[in-house]
């Protein structure tokens, strides 16, 4: 039987942690459902932005652990985002996600105010561990990822 310290209390289930809400911005339809398929694998919670201006809207008012934001996206890309966060409320750690990363996109989104930066096709076969351990290095720490 559980203790009273390992289940919720009016329910009595067991406890459940918080696990990380992830946003995913990019424009890409294929790339976004393939990140949430596997995030969600994870048992991470996703949202999901189609362009620039829509991630900006969501990482302000959303209370997110951590983004992972494409650089070229419509309406506005993923640095010009980078730049509009700086300054405001938003402490939303930001990963870089491209397609045509370069190490001067990397550089620049660094400067900005990303925490990290890497190229989709290279990455998306990373282990749950690197994923992981990318959330946990960027995240706030109130989830659990």
């Amino acid at each position: 039987m559980a203790t009273s310290a390992e289940t919720e209390p009016a329910t009595n289930k067991p406890k459940t942690n918080t696990m990380a809400n992830i946003l995913i911005a990019d424009d890409e339809k294929s790339i976004r459902k393939t990140l949430r398929e596997i995030l969600e694998y994870e048992s991470y919670k996703v949202d999901e932005a189609a362009d620039g201006a829509q991630a900006l809207e969501m990482l302000k008012e959303g209370d997110y652990d951590c983004a992972l934001l494409d650089i070229k996206m419509p309406k506005m890309d993923g640095l010009e985002v980078l730049t509009k966060l700086q300054g405001t409320d938003c402490d939303t750690p930001i990963i870089m996600i491209s397609g045509h990363g370069t190490v001067e996109n990397a550089v620049e989104a660094t400067k900005k105010g990303a925490f990290d930066f890497f190229g989709v096709e290279s990455d998306f076969s990373k282990s749950h561990e690197g994923w992981e351990s990318r959330f946990r290095h960027a995240g706030k720490p109130k989830a659990t990822f």
